[in-house]
């Protein structure tokens, strides 16, 4: 159950994402980069894809199951990140819980935007834009040199698809030699 406030700052937030016209990707929205696997047979773009689909996928499902464990920031994390203090909060009532956890300096992030992670586009608008999510989809959209492929990573009851058969769209595409587009949509993210 989560905390009446936790999404109080959610609305304002909103408001000033979806009313912006600067270039969202530099300003506002998160990205991931990596350092090599130490493995090197890890580092082939087709390898490292398809696992990082799969991987995907899997915390997708975790998530949707209601099994993630909450992301909390911790200042002091000898005293807080540790299976002492979780097996002790788990004792303390939700509605008392962060106090338990301000008392080491742990702070609970808000997670309630994690749905948002899969499945999820922006729709452009006049003057304010809208998120919109589908969480009956199964596919993933890849874009590579101004294409777009799409393909399912989740069967008809939701299992992740065999990591071959990603693997193999994966290829696919990195062997597609098809040119960009003249005009590609792309341009317009």
């Amino acid at each position: 159950m989560q905390h009446r406030s936790c999404c109080i700052h959610l609305g304002p937030w909103f408001d000033m994402y979806l009313c912006a016209r600067d270039p969202i990707v530099l300003n506002f929205n998160p990205f991931m980069s990596f350092t090599p696997d130490p493995k090197p047979e890890f580092n082939n773009q087709l390898v490292r894809a398809t696992n990082m689909t799969v991987s995907a996928m899997r915390f997708l499902k975790t998530m949707r199951a209601g099994y993630l464990e909450p992301e909390i920031f911790h200042l002091n994390p000898a005293k807080s990140d540790t299976q002492r203090f979780r097996k002790l909060i788990r004792f303390v009532p939700s509605s008392l819980s962060w106090y338990g956890a301000y008392m080491v300096n742990a702070y609970p992030l808000d997670m309630s935007q994690y749905f948002r992670l899969f499945n999820s586009t922006r729709i452009p608008k006049l003057n304010k834009d809208e998120l919109v999510s589908d969480e009956k989809a199964r596919h993933l959209l890849v874009l590579r040199n101004g294409n777009f492929y799409a393909f399912d990573v989740l069967d008809k009851e939701g299992s992740i698809v065999n990591a071959s058969e990603i693997k193999a769209h994966l290829n696919y595409i990195l062997s597609d030699n098809a040119p960009a587009p003249e005009f590609p949509l792309g341009y317009l993210t």
